[in-house]
């Protein structure tokens, strides 16, 4: 059997922490400051994965977050803020959109 799978040329490190979620429809973060355009909105209850806790976290801001593809490609996302959130989760389905 031949291997048709192209090497990979680098690997690049990431500078931000980010956590890929395919269960996520939002973007999350707890880092406003990565936050563009940034609005205080009314707080807004967002679910987790437990059916227990239907509203796992707050949410009190939103805004556009940057992500910067290898090639250096930039795409602004809307994400919203979390003090409750560990870190930034990104859906893929955001990037697909």
């Amino acid at each position: 059997m031949q291997c048709t799978t192209k090497p990979l040329d680098s690997i690049t490190a990431l500078t931000q922490e980010a956590q890929s979620d395919s269960g996520a429809n939002r973007v999350v973060t707890n880092d406003i400051s990565l936050l563009h355009n940034l609005e205080h909105i009314d707080p807004i209850g967002m679910g987790g994965c437990n059916a227990n806790t239907p509203n796992a976290i707050t949410c009190t801001a939103r805004g556009l977050l940057r992500l910067t593809s290898i090639d250096e490609r930039q795409i602004y996302v809307r994400a919203y803020y979390s003090k409750e959130v560990d870190g930034t989760i990104i859906s893929p389905t955001t990037l697909v959109r």
